[in-house]
């Protein structure tokens, strides 16, 4: 029996100290790459302080240093590397990817990590309103979203009307 590995790429801004850095590096260091052929690219290679210690995954560093810049080469990577999921653990690259989900292919899932109430940092942000109407318009385009807290997903599910 012939069995085939998911292929999973994870794209994140940065490797710098914070709580969706952490994330990152815990899964991949201990993702079953059994079951999971991962990729990992990294926007902004520079100040790394979680390390990918797992030889299975691949990391590629990339020398892109804002987000909004990314867009042909996150494209260009996914049409190389074909993947069946595509992951993002940042609150703006899962947006940027959401509003762009039309030019990725039609069988790739994107699953995204929310790491904040959306709510709540909506308004601190300077830019609160624009985001909230992003959100409630593109987040639909989101195969899945992981939420950290019941809390979360309540948030997202009242304020959003997200499924």
């Amino acid at each position: 029996m012939i069995s085939t590995k998911i292929k999973l790429c994870i794209i994140h801004p940065n490797l710098k100290c914070g709580g969706s850095e952490r994330f990152i590096s815990i899964m991949c260091n201990n993702i079953n790459t059994d079951l999971f052929d991962v990729e990992l690219y990294i926007l902004d290679g520079a100040d790394v302080f979680y390390k990918i210690v797992n030889p299975s995954v691949k990391i590629t560093f990339l020398t892109i240093k804002n987000v909004r810049k990314s867009l042909f080469k996150i494209l260009s990577i996914i049409k190389k590397i074909k993947p069946d999921i595509l992951l993002t653990a940042s609150n703006h690259l899962n947006l940027f990817l959401c509003i762009f989900k039309f030019l990725l292919t039609k069988k790739l899932k994107l699953v995204v990590r929310e790491s904040s109430i959306v709510s709540i940092n909506s308004k601190i942000s300077k830019y609160g309103k624009s985001y909230n109407w992003l959100i409630k318009i593109f987040y639909k385009n989101i195969n899945h979203i992981i939420c950290q807290s019941v809390y979360m997903q309540k948030d997202l599910v009242k304020n959003y009307r997200i499924k």
